[in-house]
């Protein structure tokens, strides 16, 4: 199966936590994460430039955990809706416009928690399902920037805790897993097209329960979850990714992170890259070294779709040096690329590796890659409009070896550095 690579990031940020939300702020080029849970509901924001955490509020809603929240690109604000506090489930919703959280609404759905919600950019509406409130829900409402409306109460089944995103390729919200009021989880996959909900997909990831579900410009991507909140048998921590692509699921093989569920990810779509951040690593919090405080990243590899490169020819990367060459697995190393001519807007520097067995180092000065096949995506960074020099940082991928690092702009000509890993 293809392999799907992740790289672990800035450990410095918000503390370990579960049940928090994220999502990519496409005005301000960042990723906002709000609340979440560790011993206590917390109520603290962050934002996630790609190189490093920075707290941005830390007033504003309720401190909760299991809430909604999305970006909204029509209207260039984050919306969060629900969750649960130290004291009772909410059903208040909330706007973020990069600088202050401001309550809009107090009314629409019930007070719940394990809902989904995801912004719908073709119609420009928020879109909620399901979660926990009295009883199980399966209802759907839809948000227009002014009120919330119920659109459906017919669909999948009642549930929590599932996984929802918005599919840009296909224009259609997707939905995935989840609980019922006993803990049983689901494998089914919905769509909802503005209208109706269609069941269409049951052969790809196995039932699961709060796990993170992102769509990418190419793809909707799954990581991790729980398989059962019944303790006997004893549950599953998954820490396998799933693309769904086409009308698809496909089952990839990870390199990263551990198994988790309750975590959070965005897609980053100024830098096409994943941005996952948290969880749980056990059932229950047993004590500090269940909960998680990682950041990790995915490079997204297939071509888009939704926003083809730009066309005409790229800048082609002249020069690469590293800064150290070596170095132990996790720590960060600079990258000092050169290209033959000023970068037009839109240019990306594409970091891959390579084992020692995929080039030819013979001739330090030239060295060559010999099987194209082994190269593994690494990372991904907007080259600045208009500069020729750009210093990157990356962190060294899990191994313990010598690998090779590649700089590309255009796919077709590139650098290699070595990089041994101890």
């Amino acid at each position: 199966m293809p392999a799907f690579l992740w790289t672990q990031k800035e450990d410095i940020g918000p503390s370990p936590r579960y049940g928090h939300a994220m999502c990519y702020d496409t005005a301000r080029q960042r990723t906002l994460l709000f609340g979440g849970a560790n011993d206590a509901p917390l109520g603290d924001s962050w934002a996630w430039t790609g190189q490093n955490w920075t707290q941005v509020a830390d007033t504003g809603p309720a401190a909760r955990f299991d809430h909604g929240m999305c970006f909204d690109s029509a209207r260039n604000v984050a919306w969060l809706f629900g969750g649960r506090t130290s004291a009772a489930l909410t059903r208040d919703t909330w706007s973020w416009n990069g600088e202050y959280w401001t309550q809009v609404e107090d009314s629409g759905p019930s007070a719940r928690d394990g809902h989904g919600m995801t912004f719908d950019q073709g119609r420009s509406r928020i879109v909620l399902f399901g979660g926990n409130s009295a009883e199980m829900m399966r209802d759907t409402w839809e948000w227009d920037g002014e009120s919330w409306t119920q659109v459906e109460d017919a669909g999948p089944p009642p549930r929590t805790n599932h996984g929802m995103a918005y599919d840009l390729v296909r224009q259609r919200t997707l939905l995935f897993g989840g609980e019922d009021e006993n803990g049983v989880t689901f494998s089914d996959t919905w769509e909802w097209d503005g209208n109706a909900w269609t069941q269409i997909e049951d052969i790809g990831p196995p039932a699961c329960t709060r796990p993170a579900l992102v769509s990418t410009d190419a793809q909707l991507v799954l990581f991790g979850g729980l398989n059962s909140r019944v303790p006997n048998p004893p549950p599953t921590l998954f820490d396998d990714s799933w693309a769904f692509t086409n009308g698809q699921w496909t089952q990839r093989q990870d390199m990263g992170p551990a198994g988790r569920w309750g975590h959070a990810a965005s897609f980053d779509a100024q830098r096409r890259t994943i941005v996952m951040f948290g969880g749980l690593t056990s059932l229950m919090i047993n004590g500090p070294q269940d909960l998680r405080g990682d950041t990790w990243e995915h490079v997204e590899t297939e071509a888009s779709p939704v926003n083809p490169p730009p066309e005409g020819s790229q800048p082609s990367v002249t020069s690469l040096g590293l800064d150290p060459t070596t170095v132990p697995m996790g720590q960060p190393v600079l990258a000092y690329v050169s290209l033959d001519e000023p970068a037009p807007d839109g240019t990306a520097l594409q970091l891959y590796w390579a084992p020692e067995g995929a080039i030819d180092a013979s001739d330090p000065s030239n060295i060559q890659l010999v099987d194209p096949g082994m190269v593994q995506p690494l990372t991904q960074f907007a080259f600045p409009p208009g500069d020729v020099q750009f210093v990157a940082q990356f962190t060294a991928p899990p191994l313990n070896e010598t690998i090779g690092i590649i700089a590309t702009t255009d796919g077709m000509t590139w650098q290699i550095a070595l990089l041994t890993i101890t």
